[in-house]
């Protein structure tokens, strides 16, 4: 999500997104297909009055979340139990049951006290409503 063209700062912001990007397809190429980057993949859809954030979690439960915000950033934590499976039974793995931290900053027209989530068939959905004008707040938001 992209703050308010106004802001002189925004690409600055964004270079946070980049260089977790080039993380996330680049290390694991360098190391080998037995390390795995846990940041899961989301999908950020624009519509006329929300933002609709998708995150990619597979095999974890709503309990497993949590997520926050800080003035104008939402921050999703996620951690589950990792299954027992031999390390053997893997030819490739290219996703774990481990902890993940992901951040994104709100545009300055986030409504925040509107924010929901909803956990269902392995996609983390986080409904995001704008408004004209976002107030630096810290809130928690519930998994439902």
């Amino acid at each position: 999500m992209e703050k308010n063209s106004q802001d002189p700062f925004s690409q600055f912001r964004n270079l946070g997104e980049i260089v977790e990007d080039m993380v996330k397809n680049s290390v694991g190429q360098w190391l080998g297909n037995d390390f795995v980057v846990n940041f899961p993949a989301v999908n950020i859809i624009e519509k006329d009055e929300t933002y609709v954030m998708e995150v990619a979690a597979p095999g974890m439960n709503r309990e497993d979340f949590s997520l926050s915000l800080e003035n104008d950033k939402l921050k999703i934590h996620g951690k589950a139990k990792e299954i027992d499976t031999p390390k053997e039974s893997y030819k490739k793995r290219e996703y774990t049951y481990r902890e993940f931290d992901r951040s994104f900053f709100l545009p300055d027209h986030a409504d925040v006290d509107g924010i929901t989530a909803k956990y269902k068939k392995g996609i983390l959905r986080v409904i995001i409503p704008l408004k004209k004008k976002n107030e630096n707040v810290n809130q928690n938001i519930e998994v439902s």
